[in-house]
């Protein structure tokens, strides 16, 4: 089902990016990319690229709260129509939060 998932990436095993992997891990995986572009979709599982390590089911009224720097996805069905009303669509909003 859709909702949001998190990523190892499978080159790596990374599961986050901070600054200091960020150079390398980009480098490594734009010319991985330009080698063999993947299908224009969002993930849904695990890809060559990457391993879906977790999943949380979209629901009305859910709040999904993780680390900025984790690599995550919205998971969206393969073909699913996406609708521009907000009524019947996916709302997603995105904000940074900081505790101290």
């Amino acid at each position: 089902s859709d909702g949001t998932g998190s990523f190892r990436r499978r080159a790596t095993g990374f599961e986050t990016i901070d600054a200091a992997r960020s150079p390398g891990y980009l480098a490594t995986l734009n010319a991985e990319l330009r080698a063999d572009p993947p299908a224009t979709a969002y993930p849904f599982g695990d890809t060559g690229l990457f391993e879906r390590i977790a999943h949380v089911e979209a629901r009305y009224n859910r709040a999904v709260i993780y680390r900025s720097a984790l690599l995550h996805s919205g998971v969206i069905s393969p073909g699913a129509v996406l609708g521009a009303d907000p009524a019947t669509g996916r709302l997603t909003v995105t904000a940074f939060l900081a505790a101290n």
